[in-house]
């Protein structure tokens, strides 16, 4: 099990009743849980709701009380990991200036966090390719949240962010795709230089790189 699933819900022991919002609450996140780990190991196409529900330890029936099928299921875990991913990129670039530092500060609090939960690394840039059109709408939009993440001065030429922003989701997505999700961190620096290369040119690119290593 990876850091994703540290931290879960417990259920408290003892003879306590548990209230129906909290059985549901904790089904709910058991499945989002199974989903990203089941489609992480054998793929989305792969991955039925028998096999959900098999590894969340909850029935067919309560699976429908959450989700209406096995896409809809994959959509919400892939949207709340995006959310916390987002929140803890938020919180490493807080404050930073200026922008090249927080863009330093932003892809390294990415790669070390998608190295330590390789289950949301896949969910969010392999396994979302696989999951439909409404999955590949929120992998655009998260996308252009990543673009926004560099916060780049005026002037540059139109499509810069999108360029740069998706050379370096390539790069991630094939690392992850070949199961080397554990070197992420290692690239850090060739993945930075590559991000501010065309934005900074070559000597303050290596600069930056210098002391962001």
């Amino acid at each position: 099990m990876d850091h994703a699933n540290r931290g879960m819900t417990e259920l408290p022991r003892g003879r306590h009743r548990l209230s129906a919002e909290f059985v549901r609450a904790h089904q709910r996140e058991r499945l989002l849980r199974a989903v990203s780990e089941l489609c992480a190991t054998q793929g989305y196409d792969a991955t039925t709701i028998t096999h959900i529900v098999r590894e969340a330890g909850v029935s067919q029936r309560a699976f429908r009380k959450h989700f209406a099928s096995k896409q809809e299921c994959f959509l919400a875990a892939y949207r709340t990991l995006l959310a916390g991913l987002e929140e803890r990129l938020d919180e490493a670039c807080a404050g930073i200036s200026p922008w090249w530092d927080r863009v330093a500060a932003g892809l390294k609090a990415l790669l070390e966090d998608l190295a330590c939960r390789p289950s949301m690394a896949h969910t969010l840039f392999v396994d979302v390719l696989f999951a439909g059109d409404e999955a590949k709408r929120l992998r655009q939009a998260a996308l252009r949240e990543y673009q926004g993440y560099l916060v780049l001065p005026d002037g540059l030429p139109p499509g810069v962010e999108e360029t740069v922003v998706g050379g370096i989701v390539e790069m991630i997505y094939h690392t992850i795709r070949e199961d080397r999700t554990s070197e992420l961190p290692s690239m850090y620096s060739e993945m930075l230089y590559c991000l501010l290369l065309p934005l900074l040119g070559h000597e303050q690119a290596t600069a930056v790189c210098s002391r962001a290593s």
